[in-house]
């Protein structure tokens, strides 16, 4: 169990304000329980490499069901919906007693997006390249001409190139808000 969804988890099951909640899609014609999950991108770098010019701030927003399938086609329904508080419906209780099932779900939508988790970095990675690139190439040209570059500037370059790319490359996905989705009209 990764810390991030442990930690996630506890405010779903136990707090009732914060990134997490709980709430009913009133629906006569379907019922099932979702997982929304909305990921970004985190990096621990020091914010003096700036690595936020080549890995933009990136949400990924799922939605599973309990069987941890994509159900990302339900989403525009979803969002055009009121949801009732289901602390209204004394339903928070139930959802604490299924925490295995809302943890199987909540991985299961990190699983979902890896592979766009993977592409994003890719892109950082290739545009950050492509920068010191062109960075180096121009700071080794003017060398030629002017005696006042110093290797040690092109040093620092390729250190900063080396130390941007690794951070990049660190990068991880964060759990920034769930919410659990009861789609039924039983509740009410």
């Amino acid at each position: 169990d990764h810390p991030a969804v442990v930690s996630a988890l506890d405010y779903v099951l136990t707090g009732s304000r914060g990134i997490c909640s709980v709430g009913i899609w009133c629906d006569e014609d379907a019922q099932g329980i979702y997982a929304e999950c909305l990921f970004r991108v985190f990096s621990t770098a020091d914010v003096a490499l700036e690595i936020d010019h080549f890995l933009k701030q990136t949400l990924f927003h799922t939605l599973v069901n309990m069987q941890g399938k994509d159900a990302r086609d339900l989403i525009p329904a979803l969002q055009s919906q009121a949801l009732v508080d289901a602390r209204k419906v004394g339903l928070v209780n139930r959802i604490q007693q299924m925490k295995t099932e809302v943890e199987s779900m909540v991985s299961a939508s990190g699983e979902l997006i890896q592979e766009q988790f993977e592409t994003t970095i890719q892109i950082a990675i290739d545009d950050a390249s492509r920068h010191f690139v062109t960075e180096l190439s121009r700071l080794k040209y003017l060398k030629t001409f002017n005696d006042h570059i110093r290797d040690d500037e092109i040093d620092e370059l390729e250190s900063l190139r080396d130390r941007t790319l690794a951070a990049i490359r660190d990068s991880q996905l964060r759990l920034d808000a769930i919410r659990i989705v009861v789609r039924s009209s039983a509740w009410l």
